[in-house]
């Protein structure tokens, strides 16, 4: 993600200092630093964001690495004389299809009771751990600051409802993350929204949904007949990260997926 948005105020987030955890789907503004564990990825969009001017920098890190992360933020923060405008916490994984398959037919080995340990751990360490984490450090730092700052989160409609496809551990997961992110730090001016994707066309889940075959009976429960692209929640990060776009937003829920939330499509 870039942001060109200096004709309009209220996508404004030009030259702000911006954690990007999961960064390699994209950045928000122009003073960006983009945290990644998959180094190629993170490489790729660092080179495009040159070309384009953009003045990024890069962290090879996993979120799952609470000490890494926290240094990794404050090393941000000390870089622009320690000011964080904006965290993106953008971080997450998943692995569908969940206990239905892509044929949806039932999975036993993903079924709840057949998820090994290991995977309920990474689960819990980047969806929930490593937004504690980044939610953690980015609140000291900007509590220290006049004018607070903003945080958005990536949250999903597996939140809210049950979401079978989406697998058992990642519901949870998610749940658990949208409910850091319902905290109370208006009194320091710091505004914590999310945004809610809803099938999204990311490397999430190993990029399946970017398959037009493998995705097409997930697509189907999507009312407007398609995945979202990341440029579509670009537009959600900038309102929920600008200070006009977000004067009077905390706490809030802006989805940009598509009506899967209603049911179903026809």
């Amino acid at each position: 993600m870039t942001s060109k948005s200096a004709t309009d105020p209220l996508f404004d987030v030009e030259g702000y200092v911006t954690p990007v955890t999961g960064g390699s789907s994209g950045s928000s503004g122009s003073k960006d630093t983009l945290f990644d564990r998959n180094a190629s990825a993170l490489e790729t969009v660092l080179a495009e964001a040159a070309s384009d001017g953009l003045d990024i920098a890069g962290y090879l890190i996993d979120v799952s690495d609470r000490a890494a992360l926290s240094t990794a933020i404050d090393n941000v923060a000390q870089a622009h004389g320690g000011r964080l405008d904006m965290l993106f916490a953008n971080a997450a994984v998943n692995k569908p299809p969940g206990f239905p398959s892509l044929d949806s037919t039932r999975c036993e080995e993903d079924a709840v009771e057949n998820i090994p340990d290991a995977l309920w751990d990474r689960f819990f360490a980047i969806n929930v751990f490593g937004l504690l984490m980044s939610l953690r450090r980015a609140i000291r730092i900007m509590k220290r600051q006049p004018d607070g700052g903003r945080i958005v989160v990536t949250s999903s409609g597996a939140a809210f409802r049950p979401e079978p496809f989406e697998g058992s551990a990642y519901m949870p997961s998610k749940a658990v993350g949208a409910s850091l992110a319902e905290i109370e730090v208006p009194k320091y001016l710091i505004h914590v929204n999310r945004g809610v994707p809803g099938t999204i066309a990311t490397n999430i889940g190993g990029g399946f949904i970017k398959d037009k075959e493998k995705s097409r009976n997930f697509i189907k429960k999507v009312p407007m007949g398609r995945a979202d692209e990341p440029e579509e929640l670009t537009a959600v990060v900038l309102l929920l990260g600008s200070r006009q776009g977000s004067a009077h937003m905390t706490r809030s829920q802006t989805k940009g997926d598509g009506g899967i939330l209603l049911g179903s499509a026809d």
